[in-house]
């Protein structure tokens, strides 16, 4: 499947939203379209060392996160606990 540039604006603006909120908004992030689903690829800073750790997410809602509180929460929960170790870095 392939998004359109109005799409991948909205999916970028979706998860930097989310990053922000979960205390992440300095780190940089990559979307990578895969199916129906984007690929979030975020770079965590370590000790020494960058790692990379991916998230899977449906484009509906990631979409969705921007306008309905529920499916924000949703993603930030899941988020936050995917990304538990970029947050202790």
């Amino acid at each position: 499947m392939s998004y359109s540039a109005a799409e991948t604006e909205a999916a970028h603006e979706a998860c930097s939203r989310v990053l922000n909120d979960i205390g992440l908004g300095g780190c940089h992030f990559a979307l990578e379209p895969l199916g129906d689903t984007w690929l979030v690829h975020v770079e965590c800073p370590g000790k020494g060392r960058t790692t990379t750790s991916s998230i899977s997410v449906d484009h509906h809602v990631l979409y969705a996160s921007l306008d309905d509180h529920a499916a924000y929460e949703r993603l930030r929960n899941d988020w936050t606990e995917v990304l538990s170790e970029c947050l202790r870095a």
